[in-house]
């Protein structure tokens, strides 16, 4: 009797910041093993030996449909998760002030000084800072309705020298933005448009429950214990 090997089908998972999504990457990493590939703008421009349309789970790394529909995969199952609005712009701001102080060589030299305010910055100071409103306010919405032009992007990052690379990698990126990012009915439209189309939106105050659809979407035994 020739054995069958079970093969899940292909997923992008769209991921919004502070949802619980880098705990879901991990479990989907481990259950597509080589197969797995982190859809960051640092890992595309460095992948070389491999086709990167040839993969079969994405993990997105805040980039969006734009992003999605660059890769001209049609086969791609999507999923994603959404967290309660206040909690989740609560966390962001949060790990905004750590990953600053923890890694500021990642941003733009120009842009560092601005930035350096953040570390002492109370939640309700940065309501109405211009530094933070685009990343706190709507902030689902916008990640998911907003759409970008990543093929500009990746063609002139090639036409870089390598220190001009360096720079354009990173935050935050020139990418040629096309929905203006003050257009918050159209960035919620689009978002919902996206969100009707996708297989499983999950929520994080019910983690459990939506690893467990995203499981028996893809045929993929759930975790004993829900990624932490």
């Amino acid at each position: 009797m020739i054995p069958v090997f079970f093969e899940p089908p292909p997923v992008y998972f769209m991921h919004v910041p502070k949802t619980g999504g880098v705990s879901l990457g991990q479990w989907l990493r481990s259950a597509y093993a080589g197969g797995y590939f982190d859809l960051g703008l640092r890992q595309i421009t460095m992948l070389t030996d491999r086709n990167i349309r040839g993969f079969r789970c994405y993990h997105d790394w805040h980039n969006g449909r734009s992003l999605f529909e660059w890769l001209d995969r049609p086969d791609l199952t999507v999923v994603t998760l959404l967290r309660n609005p206040v909690e989740r712009a609560i966390s962001n701001f949060s790990y905004q002030q750590r990953y600053y102080a923890a890694h500021p060589e990642r941003f733009k030299v120009e842009f560092r000084a601005e930035l350096s305010r953040l570390s002492g910055m109370e939640l309700s100071q940065c309501l109405d800072d211009r530094l933070l409103t685009n990343v706190l306010s709507n902030a689902q919405s916008r990640h998911l309705g907003n759409r970008s032009d990543y093929e500009a992007f990746f063609s002139a990052v090639a036409q870089c020298a390598p220190d001009a690379q360096a720079h354009a990698l990173q935050r935050p990126h020139d990418i040629p933005q096309l929905v203006n990012e003050d257009d918050l009915p159209l960035l919620s439209a689009n978002a919902r448009a996206w969100l009707d189309e996708m297989a499983v939106v999950g929520l994080t105050e019910r983690y459990a429950e939506s690893v467990l659809l995203i499981a028996d979407l893809l045929g993929l035994p759930a975790p004993v214990e829900p990624p932490r």
